[in-house]
Protein backbone atom coordinates (compact mmCIF):
# COMPACT_ATOMS: atom_id res chain seq x y z
CA UNK A 1 0.00 0.00 0.00
CA UNK A 2 1.33 3.49 -1.03
CA UNK A 3 2.30 5.60 2.40
CA UNK A 4 1.40 9.11 2.04
CA UNK A 5 4.12 11.28 3.66
CA UNK A 6 3.51 13.87 6.21
CA UNK A 7 0.68 16.65 5.88
CA UNK A 8 1.29 19.37 7.64
CA UNK A 9 -2.64 20.25 6.57
CA UNK A 10 -3.64 17.59 8.51
CA UNK A 11 -5.99 19.48 10.40
CA UNK A 12 -8.27 19.78 7.77
CA UNK A 13 -8.86 15.98 7.54
CA UNK A 14 -9.15 15.41 11.23
CA UNK A 15 -13.26 15.32 11.30
CA UNK A 16 -13.36 12.38 8.39
CA UNK A 17 -10.55 10.51 10.13
CA UNK A 18 -12.40 10.63 13.01
CA UNK A 19 -15.81 9.39 10.93
CA UNK A 20 -13.65 6.52 8.96
CA UNK A 21 -11.70 5.31 12.72
CA UNK A 22 -15.19 4.55 14.24
CA UNK A 23 -16.31 2.77 11.49
CA UNK A 24 -13.34 0.53 12.51
CA UNK A 25 -13.22 0.82 16.08
CA UNK A 26 -16.46 1.86 17.13
CA UNK A 27 -17.95 5.47 18.04
CA UNK A 28 -16.79 5.25 21.63
CA UNK A 29 -13.61 4.67 21.05
CA UNK A 30 -12.69 7.13 18.96
CA UNK A 31 -12.59 11.10 20.68
CA UNK A 32 -10.77 14.49 19.20
CA UNK A 33 -12.23 16.13 22.22
CA UNK A 34 -9.62 18.60 23.56
CA UNK A 35 -10.58 17.76 27.17
CA UNK A 36 -9.52 14.30 26.38
CA UNK A 37 -6.09 14.68 24.03
CA UNK A 38 -4.65 17.14 26.66
CA UNK A 39 -4.56 13.84 28.79
CA UNK A 40 -2.28 12.37 26.26
CA UNK A 41 -0.16 14.99 26.14
CA UNK A 42 2.29 15.12 28.86
CA UNK A 43 3.79 12.60 31.37
CA UNK A 44 6.66 13.73 34.20
CA UNK A 45 9.38 13.95 32.06
CA UNK A 46 11.04 16.87 30.48
CA UNK A 47 9.63 16.00 27.43
CA UNK A 48 7.64 18.95 25.69
CA UNK A 49 4.29 18.89 25.64
CA UNK A 50 2.04 17.66 22.57
CA UNK A 51 -1.30 16.86 21.66
CA UNK A 52 -2.56 14.12 19.52
CA UNK A 53 -5.58 14.74 17.12
CA UNK A 54 -7.22 11.95 17.68
CA UNK A 55 -7.51 9.37 20.07
CA UNK A 56 -8.63 5.49 19.16
CA UNK A 57 -8.32 2.53 21.47
CA UNK A 58 -8.60 -0.49 19.31
CA UNK A 59 -8.97 -4.22 20.28
CA UNK A 60 -7.61 -6.71 18.01
CA UNK A 61 -4.20 -6.75 15.57
CA UNK A 62 -6.87 -6.21 12.60
CA UNK A 63 -7.99 -2.99 13.84
CA UNK A 64 -4.39 -1.66 14.25
CA UNK A 65 -4.37 -2.59 10.65
CA UNK A 66 -6.65 -0.78 9.58
CA UNK A 67 -6.06 2.17 11.83
CA UNK A 68 -2.17 2.50 10.54
CA UNK A 69 -3.48 1.74 7.10
CA UNK A 70 -5.92 5.02 7.54
CA UNK A 71 -3.25 7.23 8.77
CA UNK A 72 -0.61 6.53 5.69
CA UNK A 73 -3.88 7.20 3.39
CA UNK A 74 -4.21 10.52 5.15
CA UNK A 75 -0.28 11.45 5.68
CA UNK A 76 -1.04 11.32 9.88
CA UNK A 77 1.68 10.19 12.68
CA UNK A 78 0.90 7.12 14.95
CA UNK A 79 1.34 6.95 18.28
CA UNK A 80 1.52 3.86 20.07
CA UNK A 81 1.39 3.51 23.73
CA UNK A 82 -0.10 0.54 25.92
CA UNK A 83 -0.20 0.84 29.50
CA UNK A 84 1.33 5.00 29.08
CA UNK A 85 2.54 4.48 32.70
CA UNK A 86 6.52 5.28 30.97
CA UNK A 87 7.75 8.43 32.70
CA UNK A 88 10.69 9.32 29.93
CA UNK A 89 8.72 11.39 27.07
CA UNK A 90 8.15 8.02 25.55
CA UNK A 91 4.12 7.93 24.31
CA UNK A 92 4.27 11.95 23.88
CA UNK A 93 3.01 12.29 19.87
CA UNK A 94 5.40 14.72 19.10
CA UNK A 95 3.83 15.43 15.68
CA UNK A 96 0.36 15.33 16.63
CA UNK A 97 -1.70 12.74 14.69
CA UNK A 98 -3.09 9.19 15.84
CA UNK A 99 -2.86 8.69 19.80
CA UNK A 100 -2.91 4.39 19.44
CA UNK A 101 -4.30 3.71 23.04
CA UNK A 102 -3.60 0.35 23.23
CA UNK A 103 -4.77 0.02 26.70
CA UNK A 104 -8.14 -2.59 25.31
CA UNK A 105 -5.76 -5.42 24.03
CA UNK A 106 -4.90 -6.43 27.38
CA UNK A 107 -5.82 -10.33 27.30
CA UNK A 108 -3.78 -13.43 27.75
CA UNK A 109 -4.12 -15.49 24.83
CA UNK A 110 -2.44 -18.36 26.04
CA UNK A 111 -0.31 -19.84 28.74
CA UNK A 112 1.41 -23.13 27.62
CA UNK A 113 2.26 -24.76 31.06
CA UNK A 114 4.79 -27.84 29.13
CA UNK A 115 6.43 -25.43 27.01
CA UNK A 116 6.74 -22.82 29.48
CA UNK A 117 5.26 -19.59 27.45
CA UNK A 118 2.72 -17.05 27.84
CA UNK A 119 1.55 -15.17 25.04
CA UNK A 120 -0.12 -12.05 25.56
CA UNK A 121 -1.45 -8.35 23.90
CA UNK A 122 0.71 -5.64 25.13
CA UNK A 123 -1.41 -4.43 27.44
CA UNK A 124 -1.41 -7.05 29.99
CA UNK A 125 -0.02 -6.16 33.18
CA UNK A 126 2.26 -7.74 35.42
CA UNK A 127 0.02 -8.16 38.67
CA UNK A 128 -2.06 -9.95 36.05
CA UNK A 129 0.30 -11.81 34.62
CA UNK A 130 1.69 -12.87 37.86
CA UNK A 131 -1.39 -13.85 39.52
CA UNK A 132 -2.50 -16.24 36.77
CA UNK A 133 0.76 -17.53 36.48
CA UNK A 134 1.27 -18.05 39.77
CA UNK A 135 -1.30 -20.66 39.85
CA UNK A 136 0.39 -22.36 37.64
CA UNK A 137 3.51 -22.40 39.11
CA UNK A 138 5.01 -20.19 36.82
CA UNK A 139 5.64 -16.59 37.06
CA UNK A 140 7.19 -13.74 34.21
CA UNK A 141 10.55 -11.84 34.82
CA UNK A 142 9.08 -8.64 35.73
CA UNK A 143 11.13 -4.95 35.91
CA UNK A 144 11.53 -3.04 39.44
CA UNK A 145 8.44 -1.12 38.45
CA UNK A 146 4.69 -1.84 39.79
CA UNK A 147 1.97 -4.64 39.07
CA UNK A 148 0.45 -1.70 36.49
CA UNK A 149 3.15 -1.69 34.07
CA UNK A 150 3.30 -3.89 30.66
CA UNK A 151 5.08 -7.72 30.25
CA UNK A 152 5.27 -7.24 26.82
CA UNK A 153 5.91 -3.58 26.36
CA UNK A 154 8.45 -3.73 29.04
CA UNK A 155 10.25 -7.20 27.61
CA UNK A 156 10.54 -5.04 24.11
CA UNK A 157 11.81 -2.11 25.82
CA UNK A 158 14.79 -4.21 27.32
CA UNK A 159 13.31 -3.90 31.13
CA UNK A 160 15.73 -4.97 33.77
CA UNK A 161 13.63 -8.25 35.30
CA UNK A 162 14.77 -8.17 39.05
CA UNK A 163 16.45 -11.75 38.76
CA UNK A 164 17.57 -10.15 35.63
CA UNK A 165 21.41 -11.49 36.85
CA UNK A 166 20.02 -15.56 35.87
CA UNK A 167 17.67 -14.67 33.27
CA UNK A 168 19.00 -12.00 31.39
CA UNK A 169 16.94 -8.35 30.32
CA UNK A 170 13.70 -7.71 28.46
CA UNK A 171 14.06 -9.23 25.19
CA UNK A 172 15.80 -12.57 26.05
CA UNK A 173 12.77 -13.78 27.51
CA UNK A 174 11.23 -12.93 23.80
CA UNK A 175 9.60 -16.43 21.84
CA UNK A 176 7.71 -14.31 19.14
CA UNK A 177 6.24 -10.97 18.00
CA UNK A 178 3.22 -9.75 16.12
CA UNK A 179 3.62 -6.35 14.11
CA UNK A 180 1.49 -4.09 12.40
CA UNK A 181 4.48 -2.62 9.98
CA UNK A 182 4.01 1.07 8.39
CA UNK A 183 2.17 -0.11 5.08
CA UNK A 184 -0.43 -2.05 7.13
CA UNK A 185 1.66 -5.64 6.35
CA UNK A 186 1.49 -8.23 9.46
CA UNK A 187 4.41 -9.22 10.50
CA UNK A 188 5.64 -11.87 12.96
CA UNK A 189 8.98 -12.42 14.07
CA UNK A 190 11.11 -15.40 15.81
CA UNK A 191 9.99 -18.45 14.97
CA UNK A 192 6.54 -17.22 14.29
CA UNK A 193 7.35 -16.33 11.03
CA UNK A 194 6.82 -20.11 10.15
CA UNK A 195 3.09 -20.71 10.46
CA UNK A 196 2.27 -23.37 13.85
CA UNK A 197 5.44 -22.86 15.04
CA UNK A 198 5.55 -19.44 17.30
CA UNK A 199 6.58 -20.90 20.42
CA UNK A 200 9.62 -23.26 19.01
CA UNK A 201 12.98 -20.90 19.70
CA UNK A 202 14.00 -17.37 19.68
CA UNK A 203 15.74 -17.07 17.02
CA UNK A 204 13.36 -18.14 14.40
CA UNK A 205 14.44 -18.89 10.65
CA UNK A 206 17.44 -17.46 9.09
CA UNK A 207 18.46 -14.25 10.50
CA UNK A 208 17.22 -12.99 13.36
CA UNK A 209 15.53 -10.16 12.85
CA UNK A 210 13.64 -9.50 15.66
CA UNK A 211 16.38 -6.94 17.21
CA UNK A 212 15.16 -4.46 15.34
CA UNK A 213 12.63 -4.18 16.85
CA UNK A 214 13.71 -4.56 20.51
CA UNK A 215 13.56 -0.72 22.03
CA UNK A 216 12.62 0.57 18.99
CA UNK A 217 9.71 2.99 20.80
CA UNK A 218 7.58 2.52 17.98
CA UNK A 219 9.22 3.65 14.93
CA UNK A 220 8.87 0.29 12.91
CA UNK A 221 5.30 -0.65 13.96
CA UNK A 222 2.87 -1.45 16.84
CA UNK A 223 3.63 -4.55 18.41
CA UNK A 224 -0.06 -6.07 18.76
CA UNK A 225 1.05 -9.87 20.11
CA UNK A 226 4.10 -11.01 22.27
CA UNK A 227 5.16 -15.01 22.93
CA UNK A 228 7.46 -15.11 26.39
CA UNK A 229 9.17 -17.49 28.07
CA UNK A 230 7.49 -17.82 31.52
CA UNK A 231 9.68 -19.41 34.75
CA UNK A 232 8.68 -22.14 37.75
CA UNK A 233 7.90 -20.46 40.60
CA UNK A 234 10.70 -21.77 43.24
CA UNK A 235 8.67 -23.92 45.76
CA UNK A 236 10.78 -22.59 48.66
CA UNK A 237 12.87 -18.83 48.83
CA UNK A 238 14.62 -17.36 51.65
CA UNK A 239 15.52 -13.23 51.50
CA UNK A 240 18.70 -12.14 52.69
CA UNK A 241 20.07 -8.96 52.90
CA UNK A 242 23.62 -8.58 52.80
CA UNK A 243 24.57 -4.97 54.29
CA UNK A 244 27.47 -2.41 53.56
CA UNK A 245 28.10 0.65 56.31
CA UNK A 246 30.44 2.43 53.74
CA UNK A 247 29.62 5.05 51.17
CA UNK A 248 32.04 3.53 48.54
CA UNK A 249 30.41 1.48 46.14
CA UNK A 250 33.45 -1.00 45.13
CA UNK A 251 32.40 -3.07 47.92
CA UNK A 252 28.83 -3.64 46.35
CA UNK A 253 30.46 -4.30 42.89
CA UNK A 254 32.85 -6.87 44.64
CA UNK A 255 30.17 -8.59 46.01
CA UNK A 256 27.99 -8.24 43.04
CA UNK A 257 30.91 -9.70 40.74
CA UNK A 258 31.20 -12.78 43.37
CA UNK A 259 27.39 -13.76 44.01
CA UNK A 260 26.43 -13.98 40.24
CA UNK A 261 29.68 -15.70 38.78
CA UNK A 262 29.02 -18.45 41.49
CA UNK A 263 25.50 -18.32 40.16
CA UNK A 264 23.51 -19.58 42.64
CA UNK A 265 20.88 -17.10 43.56
CA UNK A 266 17.73 -16.00 41.86
CA UNK A 267 17.32 -12.65 42.58
CA UNK A 268 19.43 -9.50 43.46
CA UNK A 269 19.59 -6.22 43.55
CA UNK A 270 21.61 -3.23 45.39
CA UNK A 271 19.26 -0.47 47.27
CA UNK A 272 19.93 2.71 48.96
CA UNK A 273 18.21 3.11 52.63
CA UNK A 274 15.97 5.47 50.97
CA UNK A 275 14.96 3.75 47.74
CA UNK A 276 14.93 0.25 49.59
CA UNK A 277 12.02 1.86 52.30
CA UNK A 278 10.53 3.29 49.61
CA UNK A 279 10.72 0.59 46.93
CA UNK A 280 8.84 -2.37 48.87
CA UNK A 281 6.29 -0.21 50.69
CA UNK A 282 3.40 1.73 49.48
CA UNK A 283 3.13 4.31 52.27
CA UNK A 284 5.46 7.00 52.95
CA UNK A 285 4.82 6.94 57.22
CA UNK A 286 5.77 2.96 56.96
CA UNK A 287 9.36 3.88 54.47
CA UNK A 288 9.85 6.58 57.06
CA UNK A 289 9.09 4.32 59.87
CA UNK A 290 11.35 1.66 58.43
CA UNK A 291 14.54 3.82 57.30
CA UNK A 292 16.14 3.73 60.22
CA UNK A 293 16.80 0.19 60.44
CA UNK A 294 18.52 -0.06 57.28
CA UNK A 295 21.94 0.28 56.26
CA UNK A 296 22.98 2.87 53.61
CA UNK A 297 23.42 0.34 50.88
CA UNK A 298 21.75 -2.79 50.65
CA UNK A 299 22.23 -5.64 48.54
CA UNK A 300 18.61 -7.48 48.23
CA UNK A 301 19.25 -11.68 47.80
CA UNK A 302 16.73 -14.41 47.06
CA UNK A 303 17.36 -17.64 47.00
CA UNK A 304 15.28 -20.16 46.31
CA UNK A 305 14.84 -24.25 45.52
CA UNK A 306 12.71 -27.16 44.97
CA UNK A 307 12.76 -28.06 48.86
CA UNK A 308 14.10 -26.40 51.65
CA UNK A 309 17.21 -28.41 52.04
CA UNK A 310 17.81 -27.12 48.57
CA UNK A 311 17.52 -23.55 49.48
CA UNK A 312 19.37 -24.28 52.93
CA UNK A 313 22.30 -25.41 51.10
CA UNK A 314 22.21 -21.62 48.60
CA UNK A 315 22.09 -20.25 51.97
CA UNK A 316 25.32 -21.66 53.34
CA UNK A 317 27.22 -20.86 50.47
CA UNK A 318 25.83 -17.12 50.75
CA UNK A 319 27.09 -17.36 53.75
CA UNK A 320 30.32 -18.28 53.37
CA UNK A 321 30.67 -15.87 50.22
CA UNK A 322 29.52 -12.91 53.09
CA UNK A 323 32.43 -14.24 55.40
CA UNK A 324 34.74 -14.65 52.64
CA UNK A 325 34.44 -10.98 51.62
CA UNK A 326 34.12 -9.26 55.11
CA UNK A 327 30.27 -8.59 54.37
CA UNK A 328 27.50 -8.30 56.66
CA UNK A 329 24.37 -9.65 56.62
CA UNK A 330 21.33 -7.78 58.03
CA UNK A 331 19.94 -9.71 61.46
CA UNK A 332 17.22 -12.29 60.56
CA UNK A 333 14.95 -10.29 63.38
CA UNK A 334 15.14 -7.04 61.25
CA UNK A 335 14.71 -8.61 58.39
CA UNK A 336 11.50 -10.73 60.19
CA UNK A 337 10.33 -6.78 61.43
CA UNK A 338 10.44 -5.61 57.80
CA UNK A 339 8.38 -8.25 56.48
CA UNK A 340 5.82 -8.02 59.33
CA UNK A 341 5.55 -4.46 58.25
CA UNK A 342 5.85 -5.01 54.70
CA UNK A 343 4.57 -8.27 53.56
CA UNK A 344 5.93 -10.60 51.59
CA UNK A 345 8.97 -9.12 50.08
CA UNK A 346 10.27 -11.54 47.77
CA UNK A 347 6.47 -11.76 46.12
CA UNK A 348 6.93 -7.93 46.19
CA UNK A 349 10.05 -8.60 44.13
CA UNK A 350 8.01 -10.28 41.36
CA UNK A 351 4.91 -8.60 41.66
CA UNK A 352 5.09 -4.40 42.79
CA UNK A 353 2.31 -3.39 44.04
CA UNK A 354 3.50 0.28 43.83
CA UNK A 355 6.25 2.48 42.67
CA UNK A 356 7.59 5.25 44.47
CA UNK A 357 9.12 6.94 41.69
CA UNK A 358 6.03 7.97 39.11
CA UNK A 359 3.69 9.41 42.20
CA UNK A 360 5.25 9.55 45.86
CA UNK A 361 6.80 12.82 45.34
CA UNK A 362 5.30 15.83 43.07
CA UNK A 363 4.00 13.35 40.91
CA UNK A 364 7.50 13.45 39.09
CA UNK A 365 10.72 11.04 39.06
CA UNK A 366 13.68 11.61 37.01
CA UNK A 367 15.92 8.92 36.26
CA UNK A 368 19.33 8.77 34.52
CA UNK A 369 19.65 4.43 33.83
CA UNK A 370 21.99 3.17 31.65
CA UNK A 371 24.75 0.10 31.41
CA UNK A 372 28.16 0.14 32.39
CA UNK A 373 30.86 -2.12 33.89
CA UNK A 374 30.24 -2.90 37.79
CA UNK A 375 33.90 -1.39 38.48
CA UNK A 376 32.40 1.87 37.17
CA UNK A 377 29.44 2.24 39.97
CA UNK A 378 31.59 3.65 42.62
CA UNK A 379 32.72 6.31 41.12
CA UNK A 380 29.92 7.33 39.03
CA UNK A 381 27.99 7.70 42.35
CA UNK A 382 30.53 9.92 43.71
CA UNK A 383 30.40 11.87 40.32
CA UNK A 384 26.54 11.65 40.41
CA UNK A 385 26.36 13.08 43.84
CA UNK A 386 29.21 16.10 43.46
CA UNK A 387 26.88 17.27 40.07
CA UNK A 388 24.14 17.17 42.62
CA UNK A 389 26.04 19.38 45.38
CA UNK A 390 26.56 21.73 42.51
CA UNK A 391 22.99 22.08 41.30
CA UNK A 392 21.39 21.86 44.52
CA UNK A 393 23.68 23.04 47.20
CA UNK A 394 22.18 26.19 47.95
CA UNK A 395 18.18 24.97 47.80
CA UNK A 396 16.40 24.95 51.39
CA UNK A 397 14.87 21.54 50.85
CA UNK A 398 13.11 21.98 53.81
CA UNK A 399 10.66 24.41 51.99
CA UNK A 400 10.14 21.63 49.36
CA UNK A 401 9.37 19.57 52.32
CA UNK A 402 10.93 16.60 50.43
CA UNK A 403 11.52 13.20 52.69
CA UNK A 404 15.37 13.74 51.71
CA UNK A 405 17.32 16.88 50.40
CA UNK A 406 18.15 17.16 47.28
CA UNK A 407 22.01 16.62 47.37
CA UNK A 408 20.85 12.95 48.15
CA UNK A 409 20.68 10.83 45.02
CA UNK A 410 19.57 7.43 44.93
CA UNK A 411 21.30 4.50 43.80
CA UNK A 412 19.23 0.99 42.05
CA UNK A 413 22.26 -1.66 40.86
CA UNK A 414 21.39 -4.60 39.39
CA UNK A 415 24.27 -6.73 37.90
CA UNK A 416 23.72 -8.54 34.62
CA UNK A 417 25.68 -11.34 32.83
CA UNK A 418 27.36 -13.38 35.39
CA UNK A 419 28.75 -9.78 36.80
CA UNK A 420 30.45 -8.94 33.32
CA UNK A 421 27.74 -5.44 33.42
CA UNK A 422 25.14 -3.70 35.52
CA UNK A 423 21.99 -1.89 34.98
CA UNK A 424 22.74 1.40 37.31
CA UNK A 425 20.24 4.07 38.19
CA UNK A 426 20.70 7.72 39.48
CA UNK A 427 17.76 8.95 40.40
CA UNK A 428 16.04 12.35 41.83
CA UNK A 429 12.63 14.30 41.82
CA UNK A 430 11.61 17.93 41.05
CA UNK A 431 8.79 19.63 41.04
CA UNK A 432 7.19 21.13 38.05
CA UNK A 433 5.21 23.48 39.81
CA UNK A 434 8.39 25.75 40.30
CA UNK A 435 9.97 27.06 37.62
CA UNK A 436 13.44 27.00 39.59
CA UNK A 437 13.35 23.20 40.06
CA UNK A 438 12.53 22.24 36.50
CA UNK A 439 15.64 24.64 35.35
CA UNK A 440 18.03 23.14 38.20
CA UNK A 441 16.70 19.65 37.33
CA UNK A 442 17.05 20.03 33.40
CA UNK A 443 20.29 20.99 34.46
CA UNK A 444 21.39 18.20 36.48
CA UNK A 445 19.95 16.12 34.34
CA UNK A 446 21.96 17.03 31.07
CA UNK A 447 25.15 17.15 33.84
CA UNK A 448 24.55 13.92 34.58
CA UNK A 449 23.64 11.77 31.10
CA UNK A 450 26.99 13.54 29.69
CA UNK A 451 29.18 12.36 32.69
CA UNK A 452 27.80 8.89 31.89
CA UNK A 453 27.94 9.38 28.48
CA UNK A 454 31.85 10.47 28.99
CA UNK A 455 33.07 7.48 31.40
CA UNK A 456 31.68 4.68 28.63
CA UNK A 457 28.50 4.02 29.78
CA UNK A 458 25.73 3.32 27.25
CA UNK A 459 22.18 4.88 27.83
CA UNK A 460 20.49 1.96 27.21
CA UNK A 461 16.59 3.20 26.77
CA UNK A 462 17.22 7.23 24.70
CA UNK A 463 13.54 7.42 24.54
CA UNK A 464 14.68 10.96 23.50
CA UNK A 465 12.47 13.32 21.18
CA UNK A 466 13.70 15.72 18.13
CA UNK A 467 15.00 18.91 19.33
CA UNK A 468 13.47 20.05 22.46
CA UNK A 469 13.79 19.05 26.11
CA UNK A 470 14.60 15.32 26.06
CA UNK A 471 17.81 13.34 27.37
CA UNK A 472 17.76 10.75 24.65
CA UNK A 473 18.83 13.53 22.39
CA UNK A 474 22.37 13.65 23.64
CA UNK A 475 23.65 10.34 22.97
CA UNK A 476 22.57 9.78 19.39
CA UNK A 477 24.82 12.68 17.97
CA UNK A 478 27.59 10.45 19.09
CA UNK A 479 26.47 7.09 17.57
CA UNK A 480 27.87 7.53 14.11
CA UNK A 481 27.61 5.07 11.96
CA UNK A 482 25.00 3.46 13.98
CA UNK A 483 22.95 6.41 13.93
CA UNK A 484 23.08 6.61 10.32
CA UNK A 485 22.02 3.37 9.76
CA UNK A 486 19.11 3.73 11.89
CA UNK A 487 18.16 6.51 10.06
CA UNK A 488 18.22 4.49 6.79
CA UNK A 489 16.51 2.04 8.05
CA UNK A 490 13.66 4.19 8.88
CA UNK A 491 13.56 5.81 5.59
CA UNK A 492 13.24 2.23 3.62
CA UNK A 493 11.12 0.86 6.10
CA UNK A 494 8.89 3.46 7.05
CA UNK A 495 9.48 6.19 4.41
CA UNK A 496 6.26 8.08 4.96
CA UNK A 497 7.43 8.46 8.51
CA UNK A 498 4.56 8.08 9.97
CA UNK A 499 5.29 6.04 12.83
CA UNK A 500 6.64 7.14 16.21
CA UNK A 501 8.16 10.42 13.89
CA UNK A 502 10.62 11.65 16.36
CA UNK A 503 11.40 9.66 18.62
CA UNK A 504 15.47 8.38 19.17
CA UNK A 505 15.83 11.02 18.07
CA UNK A 506 14.78 10.33 13.98
CA UNK A 507 13.90 13.76 12.30
CA UNK A 508 9.86 14.56 12.75
CA UNK A 509 9.85 15.01 8.72
CA UNK A 510 9.64 12.42 5.89
CA UNK A 511 13.10 14.03 4.39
Amino acid sequence: MAVRPYDPTVEETVEEVVGLLQEVVGEEWVSNDPAILIGYSKDNSFETAKKPHIVVLPETTEQVQEIVRLAGRFGMAVTPASTAINCAGGCIPQRGGILLDLRRMDRILDIDEQNMTITIQPSVRFGVAQNMLRKKGLYAVNPSGPHTAGVATNHMDKGIGMPANKYGVGPDHIVSMTFVMPDGEILKTGSGALPGAEKVCVEGPGPDMSGLFHSSMGIFGVMTEMTTQVYEWPAVEVLKVVTFETEDLNSVSEFFYEVTREDFVNECSHLQDAYFSWFATEDDEVAESIVEYIPRNNAIVILGGEDEEEARLKEEQLLRLVERGGYELMDDSIVEMLSEMIGDITYECKVLQCTMRVTRFFGSFQVVWFNSCLDRVSDLHKKYQRLADKHFRDTDWRLWKEAFPPTEVTVYTQPLEFGRSCMLELDFFISFDDSESVKRGLAFGYDAINMVLDDGGLFDRPYGGYGGFSFGTLQTPRLGTYADLLGELKRDIDPGNIMAPGRLNLPLAST
